[in-house]
């Protein structure tokens, strides 16, 4: 519902992770990276947004700032409850301490 229309195949592109080594820090290739990929996506293989899910304040600026991406949710994965088979509730996270989950939509159509 977030994008206001029915999904379809190759309509949107998941990030799970992305890393550059440590030594590369500052140079701007993280962003560089992330332009390529999402060229491709978009180019050769008709993607139209990315999902990325990022706790990671750098990430975030990239995304959001750099590629233009746009916050859609903060999740805090303590919260998060999830259904079962059986229809019991799971709640996975539940001790988790660290960052919330900030989810970000990268439209890949204004990177053109």
């Amino acid at each position: 519902h977030d994008l206001g229309q029915e999904l379809k195949l190759n309509m949107v592109l998941s990030v799970s992770g992305v890393a550059t080594q440590h030594k590369h820090a500052s140079k701007n290739l993280a962003t560089q990276l992330h332009r390529y990929a999402f060229d491709y996506a978009r180019d050769v293989r008709g993607f139209q947004y990315a999902f990325v899910p990022t706790t990671h304040p750098v990430m975030h600026n990239i995304y959001v700032k750099k590629l233009n991406g746009k916050e859609m949710k903060i999740v805090d994965p303590a919260l998060w409850v999830w259904k079962k088979k059986d229809d019991g509730l799971s709640c996975p996270f539940k001790d988790h301490k660290g960052e919330s989950v900030t989810n970000i939509l990268v439209d890949l159509n204004r990177e053109k």
